[in-house]
């Protein structure tokens, strides 16, 4: 009969506790029905229309599309360099300017 703790002892090795739930990822970027126009002189010009969009924080993104659909736009908002005429835009749970 062997010793506790050496092999072929009579000790049985404890139980192995269940792995931790990974925590829940928040969106680094969330838009909802969010709209961006400018003024111009013939009128409204509409760059964004009612936009929605959540991006899980980790995740990475591509905005790809032709020219004057509104990309820098877009990031603009994110960025908080401009803002949106409408909607709602959150940046790591809050405004872009306090992220």
């Amino acid at each position: 009969q062997g010793d506790k703790g050496t092999p072929g002892g009579t000790e049985a090795a404890p139980p192995v506790p269940p792995s931790p739930r990974p925590p829940a990822r928040m969106d680094a970027i969330e838009l909802l029905n969010v709209s961006k126009a400018y003024r111009s002189e013939t009128g409204p010009v509409l760059a964004l229309d009612s936009i929605s969009l959540r991006v899980p924080e980790g995740e990475l993104l591509a905005l790809v599309g032709p020219s004057g659909c509104g990309k820098s736009t877009l990031l603009r908002l994110v960025a908080g360099l401009d803002d949106p005429s409408a909607g709602r835009l959150r940046v790591l749970g809050g405004t872009p300017e306090a992220a």
